[in-house]
């Protein structure tokens, strides 16, 4: 979510249906509020223990792992084929390692950790 103007996720959750209660609330969010909310989401995984490196990389890829279809019928209707480059089709949670790999380095660990965290969100998701 940080590498994408709020505005533009505020359009996908006006126009598309989201899948997940997550993107639901942090989509809908005002510029102003956005960092505050994911300050204290990285706070809350903070005190589980999970990573700084591991709570970013979660952050870059949730969304785009939990509302693809969203995305894609967006950027589909909008015909911004564009803002593909910056919202990647991840359509499982290998891709969604997969994709952060290509730009940070993780630990062995901390992909673990990115992995079960995706896994945790997926079954809250379901």
């Amino acid at each position: 979510m940080t590498y994408l103007p709020q505005h533009i996720w505020k359009e996908i959750a006006k126009t598309q249906q989201l899948d997940s209660k997550w993107a639901n609330h942090f989509f809908s969010l005002q510029q102003e509020i956005i960092d505050v909310a994911l300050d204290n989401e990285a706070k809350f995984f903070e005190r589980l223990g999970v990573e700084h490196p591991v709570i970013l990389c979660f952050f870059e890829v949730v969304p785009l792992l939990a509302e693809h279809n969203a995305i894609t019928k967006y950027i589909l209707e909008k015909e911004a084929i564009s803002l593909r480059r910056v919202l990647p089709e991840v359509l499982d949670i290998e891709e969604a390692i997969y994709l952060v790999k290509k730009e940070r380095y993780l630990s062995t660990e901390q992909e673990q950790q990115l992995k079960k965290l995706l896994e945790i969100f997926y079954k809250k998701a379901e």
